[in-house]
């Protein structure tokens, strides 16, 4: 692993330019957010600033919290990594914060106006649709983010501040999305520094919605905008995406037509299945409608969580 080294800053765009439509990440204000399915290792609370410390020193005491944090969430093992007791001494009324273990799998959503985390896909209802989330960040609020090296490559972490001013370190095991994720986070970044002085967002709405294929001639509400706008960026970006979803299918077609004979009808709702469960592993555009978001608490998710893989289960053993 000694070659897992981040040697580009994620602030510059890639060579072959950056990964998302700049109108549609700025659109975060109404709703419109590029996703990632990640697994939310959890927070570590900072009660003192980063400012006094260089940016250097910054990002290792974030790659100490995300080590920190992923341990604790089972994510990886305390025995690959040696304690670094000069490190721990450095930082150590930084790390002294409550560690809240999170321990589920999310939607991490960004845009240049937000940083969102909410329940995945398969469980907000229809896809490419939002009403929960746990964490809500302007991105004014937001101080700091930075990507793990060797062990922890695919850890991601962002600092910011909550709507009572508690300062945390959210950390994400984000698998093979992690340069993706780190990349998008950058391209949000300039694209928030570039916008500051702008209007709000949406003119960018209307001018994205121009993009789409749109009923001639009839009047579209703000919301069904959204949803076109999302579908259509959607499809874009599956034409870019070139990777197939990694996480497997609750039911492989295949591991069902191997093990058992299946009729037609069924073997079409197995290969649905496949599609839906692929769609759900990979990142997409998603919307979130105001008038509809919930925020709930990690409990709450984690409550949902059970109470879907229950419903997997019976189904399971039903067929």
């Amino acid at each position: 692993m000694a070659d897992l080294k981040r040697s580009t800053d994620f602030m510059q765009a890639p060579a072959g330019g950056w990964l998302h439509d700049d109108s549609a990440l700025t659109a975060g204000s109404e709703g419109i957010f590029y996703s990632f399915p990640v697994f939310y290792c959890g927070s570590l609370e900072l009660r003192e600033s980063l400012r006094l410390l260089d940016m250097n020193s910054q990002t290792e005491l974030t790659r100490e919290i995300m080590a920190l944090v992923a341990e604790a969430a089972g994510a990886r093992s305390v025995a690959d990594r040696p304690v670094n007791q000069e490190l721990r001494t450095k930082f150590k009324k930084y790390l002294s914060g409550h560690l809240n273990v999170g321990q589920v799998e999310v939607s991490f959503c960004i845009s240049s106006t937000t940083m969102a985390i909410g329940p995945p896909q398969d469980i907000q209802g229809i896809t490419g649709s939002m009403n929960q989330f746990f964490a809500m960040h302007d991105m004014r609020t937001v101080s700091l983010a930075a990507g793990g090296e060797m062990r922890d490559y695919e850890l991601v972490a962002y600092i910011a501040k909550d709507g009572t001013g508690v300062r945390e370190c959210h950390v994400f095991d984000c698998g093979p999305h992690c340069d993706e994720v780190l990349t998008t986070i950058g391209q949000a970044f300039v694209l928030a520094q570039q916008t500051q002085a702008k209007a709000a967002a949406a003119p960018v709405l209307d001018a994205l919605y121009e993009k789409t294929e749109k009923p001639e001639g009839k009047a579209v509400k703000a919301d069904e905008k959204k949803k076109a706008i999302v579908q259509g960026l959607n499809k874009l970006d599956t034409q870019r995406r070139s990777v197939r979803a990694q996480a497997p299918a609750l039911r492989p077609t295949a591991q069902v037509k191997q093990a058992k004979e299946v009729s037609p009808t069924e073997l079409e709702q197995l290969k649905l299945r496949d599609a839906e469960e692929a769609a759900k592993a990979r990142p997409s555009w998603v919307c979130a409608q105001a008038d509809t978001i919930q925020k709930i608490s990690l409990d709450d998710l984690r409550r949902q969580l059970q109470a879907t893989k229950q419903e997997v289960v019976e189904i399971e053993e039903e067929d």
